[in-house]
C-alpha cells in the first residue's frame, strides 16, 4: 500500500451526488420564488395615480392587514 497519488484524488461519486442535489434544490427555488412573483399585486405607490373621487376603490387588501386606511 504506500501513500496516495495525490495528483489521481477527485470528488467521486459522492461528490457528484451533493453538486447535483445543490443545483437541483436552486432550480426548484428559483421555480417557486417566479410562482410567487407572478402572484403579487402591483400597485401605484401612495402618490402615484391613485383615483381621488372616494369610490371606495382603494380597499384594505386582506393579504396585508397592516396596511394604513386610506381616505
Amino acid at each position: 500500500m504506500g501513500t496516495p497519488d495525490f495528483t489521481r484524488v477527485g470528488p467521486g461519486l459522492l461528490g457528484f451526488f451533493v453538486i447535483f442535489a445543490l443545483a437541483l434544490a436552486t432550480v426548484l427555488l428559483i421555480r417557486s420564488m417566479v410562482y410567487h412573483l407572478r402572484k403579487v399585486r402591483y400597485s401605484p405607490g401612495p402618490d402615484g395615480g391613485a383615483e381621488e373621487s372616494g369610490s371606495g376603490s382603494q380597499e384594505a387588501s386582506p393579504d396585508r392587514p397592516d396596511d394604513p386606511p386610506t381616505g
